[in-house]
């Protein structure tokens, strides 16, 4: 009866294999987690960009009845909503630059996560109401854009905090990247380490 002879890896071997499958790592893993941080970037900007459209959406139908923002090149405002366990709190700057009585549009409206108004019927409760029910499973965010004349002309927002980021300014040249820390400058990470969705899309560089 033939013996068989059972070889198996020599050390030297083993320590080339290894090797080898450290050097793939080391290529492979940054690549893949590069496109998975890309992914997540990509689908906050997009839910930034339909949150301004939302806004927008709703601009043009207050515009249509009287309660719109003044179209000139002085008005000019910010608007900010923090979520906390699904309760969405709106507060706009300035709401002097629409065109309403006071108690319409008044600076503040909150909804909370059935999308029905708490305070009031401002023209503010029933914008934050319509932003929320976009996003019917988001119990925390930060979200802050900017209105002029009668629309918004930019937002950005993240999922992963309900405090300010602290991060974006806004000119009519586009995002003002250098006032702020993007980690290892990347589009759409903040220094905190939040992903950070824009509309219109950071561009750095």
């Amino acid at each position: 009866m033939k013996k068989m002879n059972k070889k198996g890896f020599t050390l030297v071997e083993l320590i080339v294999v290894i090797a080898i499958i450290g050097v793939l790592a080391a290529i492979l893993v940054p690549t893949l987690l590069g496109y998975a941080l890309n992914a997540r970037v990509t689908s906050a900007n997009s839910t930034a960009s339909n949150l301004r459209k939302t806004i927008n959406g709703y601009l043009t139908e207050a515009d249509g009845i009287g309660y719109g923002m003044r179209v000139t090149d002085q008005s000019v405002t910010d608007g900010e909503i923090t979520v906390v366990n699904g309760v969405w709190t709106l507060t706009i700057t300035d709401h002097s630059w629409f065109n309403t009585d006071p108690t319409l549009w008044d600076g503040t409206g909150v909804c909370n996560g059935t999308y029905e108004k708490v305070t009031g019927d401002s023209a503010e409760d029933e914008l934050v109401k319509r932003i929320a029910a976009s996003l019917p499973d988001v119990e925390t965010a930060f979200i802050h854009f900017n209105l002029k004349s009668g629309s918004c002309n930019a937002l950005y927002m993240t999922t992963e905090t309900s405090s300010d980021v602290t991060i974006l300014a806004f000119d009519p040249d586009g995002w003002s990247a250098d006032f702020y820390a993007w980690d290892n400058n990347t589009p759409g990470i903040c220094s905190e380490g939040f992903v950070v969705g824009t509309s219109p899309a950071l561009i750095m560089g």
